[in-house]
């Protein structure tokens, strides 16, 4: 047979007890909570429940398009860093002076010229 125990009235469960009825239980509450205040806490509770759906939705929703333009931006930095070390490879092939220290130094060109004589 299927255990029952959560559908049998007699056993006692503290998360399902309403707050309302916990604080009355424990004295912290003078009166006992009305019919009409434990379903207006229903709602209210389904209300909450519903908002907090819809603004986790927004939030994905919201991570999806930032993350979508973060890829946009990635892909454009990657192409303008492409483009721009090729500009400065064909700039450095160009150039007739030095340029650059240590790996990335590059000699200039050299086109010795006669010397006059005095």
């Amino acid at each position: 047979m299927a255990d029952n125990s959560e559908n049998d009235l007699t056993i006692f469960h503290q998360n399902k007890l309403p707050v309302q009825w916990q604080a009355w239980l424990r004295h912290t509450r003078t009166a006992a909570p009305t019919i009409q205040e434990l379903v207006q806490e229903e709602k209210r509770r389904t209300l909450v429940q519903e908002r907090a759906k819809i603004l986790d939705q927004e939030w994905e929703q919201l991570q999806k398009a930032q993350d979508n333009e973060q890829k946009e931006l990635d892909l454009l930095a990657a192409l303008e860093s492409a483009g721009k070390t090729q500009r400065d490879k064909m700039e450095s092939a160009k150039s007739t002076r030095p340029s650059g220290t240590g790996e990335t130094f590059s000699p200039g060109e050299w086109n010795p010229t006669s010397s006059r004589r005095k």
